[in-house]
């Protein structure tokens, strides 16, 4: 096992004190318990910091650093989410920069807090040295950095000041604005501005040296998009089709996901989006949901509860057992 000071430090970015989060980070420390794990949250998340299960949790104020407010005031909302959640999610890459700055990192792992880490990634990383950093695909035209290892930190200051240049320029904003109307045109949805658009736009024309983890499937390595986007794997469970999720069984104590032709592969990350955070808390503990997720699927139909699941009002003690 790696020593501390040789391992890839792990950062999670997060406001409030969702029940999910606690899931994330704890997966987190379970298999990487040599790995600094650096929580940018707010007053509201920082009593984790005292939780016995995740020992050596450092927890800084993500407002405290300046890249914060150095965004804001240039911000335009464009998409159907809320303001508040877009804004916050281009703001992180700037407190991420100062972080790194002021603590001196040059290589680090950003891990969306939707996210399960069932892989040490310091032994891990050693496939990633050559590259720049790690993506995945969203889609065509945007790029997903849940699983965000960086090994150039000189990247976070040239993307923050792509971003800038964006929001400043009509010119540039509006191109962005038509290369999102061209996306959604099938879906006849409006336009959709978010960091992973930015993302994609950046890598576009910066050149940057990344590797894209779904190739990593190729060597038997499992890195999850979503987990409800099956694709070809087989999937289960759920009422309506958008609803099925990947079926993942754990052998031996490890995640394992199976091609449509019953071919296993070791999962590294799962990607828990939307409604799917419910489901958190049973993997985390190696279990596998069953028949409770068809009857969850069937109540999340309704739109009052998913009213409150965007407010946080659940509790994974209530549903799962």
């Amino acid at each position: 096992m790696a020593k501390a000071s040789e391992s890839i430090p792990i950062l999670i970015f997060h406001k409030g004190n969702s029940p999910y989060l606690r899931d994330c980070l704890v997966q987190a420390r379970k298999t990487n318990p040599s790995s600094r794990l650096i929580l940018l949250g707010d007053k509201e998340n920082e009593c984790l910091a005292q939780d016995e299960a995740l020992e050596g949790l450092e927890h800084f104020e993500a407002d405290s650093f300046p890249g914060f407010k150095e965004f804001q005031p240039f911000y335009h909302h464009c998409s159907n989410l809320s303001f508040n959640f877009e804004i916050v999610c281009i703001q992180r890459w700037f407190v991420m920069r100062d972080w790194a700055r002021q603590f001196g990192i040059k290589r680090f792992l950003h891990l969306d807090s939707d996210v399960l880490l069932f892989c040490n990634v310091t032994e891990l990383a050693q496939r990633f040295d050559k590259y720049d950093m790690t993506f995945m695909r969203w889609d065509a035209d945007r790029l997903l950095a849940h699983f965000f290892l960086l090994n150039r930190i000189e990247f976070l200051d040239e993307f923050c000041e792509y971003i800038l240049k964006i929001y400043q320029n009509d010119s540039e904003f509006e191109r962005l604005v038509k290369r999102s109307m061209n996306e959604n045109r099938v879906r006849q949805q409006d336009p959709w501005i978010s960091d992973m658009s930015l993302l994609a736009g950046f890598y576009d024309v910066s050149g940057c040296n990344a590797y894209f983890l779904e190739n990593a499937r190729e060597e038997g390595l499992f890195f999850d998009d979503r987990i409800t986007l099956a694709g070809s794997f087989q999937k289960e469970f759920g009422i309506l089709r958008k609803h099925k999720i990947k079926k993942v069984r754990f052998l031996d104590g490890h995640p394992f996901v199976f091609t449509q032709e019953g071919k296993p592969m070791e999962v590294q990350i799962l990607h828990f989006h939307a409604f799917t955070k419910l489901l958190m808390h049973n993997f985390v503990r190696g279990r596998n949901p069953r028949w409770l997720f068809f009857w969850y699927t069937l109540i999340l139909e309704h739109k009052m509860v998913k009213r409150f699941m965007k407010k946080g009002i659940y509790s994974p003690k209530i549903l799962f057992f």
